[in-house]
């Protein structure tokens, strides 16, 4: 974490923080038609199994895949 913090001083996070409370919802919609909308999205969740997932047909589980190398 501290390296994507790095140079940021208190200001420049505080800046940062109003920037994002001014947000309007008129602000999220308008981003979300621009960036988001009918866009192809994935999700990554990691942390211990749950059943709930097991059994929940909109989720995939991948247990212990070790990511190729680069180059693979």
């Amino acid at each position: 974490m501290s390296r994507f913090l790095h140079g940021v001083d208190d200001d420049m996070r505080q800046k940062n923080r109003d920037r994002i409370f001014a947000c309007g919802k008129q602000d999220l919609i308008n981003v979300t038609q621009k960036y988001l909308f009918k866009k192809p999205y994935a999700a990554t969740i990691l942390g211990p199994d749950n059943p709930k997932f097991a059994i929940d047909g909109q989720f995939r589980q991948v247990k212990n895949v070790q990511m190729p190398e680069i180059g693979e």
